[in-house]
């Protein structure tokens, strides 16, 4: 996790399939969010038991104003829904979307960063085995692992997503294909630092940055680091630099 910690999308993979690994569901699957939120979009992270026959929650939609939702995004624990087609506190309309899923049994709780707020949910199904409840032990592991591993990584992940986001909207306008991992190299590079400078900022190998600002030029059609410099020093409205490419 701490290796794609400059993507959040993959760093939330990683740690999806960490916790699958460890809580024994089913399937895993999480997002950022907040309960001021309209509504809460399931499955930006995801993963699932090999030979388990597990739709995807990816895209599903949860009302944030149902007060089970508002109960989920309060607690400090996790909320354990031993029945999902029963689980009281939940809106029909709640239970309907989950049961679509494939879920019979859930555990879920919030994510939280460092100043008490949630930032994203979390959560642990299990899909064909509803006849076992959730042990006590993997509901603390859960808990333990979410509260002191995964929610400071993301949480950091997210932070640092958040400040590239004027940089990412900027960058869509002449690339919709550069990764987050790219922007943060790109963004770099507008501020005229070499390859050494940058692995360093980033920390990474100066091999991994050459490779990344070569896909970086192919994407934008530039044929030298120079012109790439001039060119993202425009688009982010950055004063353009010399670059310093072996430096």
């Amino acid at each position: 996790m701490l290796l794609a910690i400059d993507d959040v999308t993959l760093a939330g993979n990683i740690a999806a399939q960490w916790l699958l690994e460890r809580v024994q569901g089913e399937r895993v699957d999480g997002n950022i969010g907040s309960p001021s939120d309209a509504v809460y979009v399931c499955g930006r992270w995801e993963s699932a038991l090999l030979g388990c026959d597990a739709r995807s929650a990816k895209g599903t939609t949860l009302d944030n104003s149902d007060p089970g939702m508002r109960q989920l995004w309060n607690a400090d624990a996790p909320v354990v829904l031993e029945v999902v087609a029963s689980a009281a506190g939940m809106s029909r309309s709640a239970r309907a979307a989950l049961l679509a899923t494939g879920t019979k049994t859930k555990m879920i709780m919030p994510m939280r960063g460092d100043d008490g707020r949630p930032f994203g949910l979390m959560s642990v199904d299990r899909l064909t085995r509803a006849s076992r409840a959730w042990e006590i032990a993997l509901v603390d592991l859960f808990r333990s692992v979410l509260q002191e591993v995964v929610s400071p990584i993301l949480a950091a992940s997210k932070s640092l997503q958040d400040d590239v986001a004027p940089q990412l909207i900027a960058l869509t306008s002449i690339s919709g294909q550069l990764t987050e991992a790219e922007i943060r190299v790109a963004r770099l590079a507008a501020k005229g630092m070499g390859y050494k400078e940058i692995a360093r900022d980033l920390r990474r190998s100066v091999h991994t940055v050459d490779h990344q600002l070569r896909s970086i030029r192919t994407k934008l059609g530039v044929p030298s680091h120079a012109k790439l410099v001039q060119l993202l020093s425009r688009e982010l409205r950055l004063p353009a630099l010399a670059p310093t490419v072996s430096s």
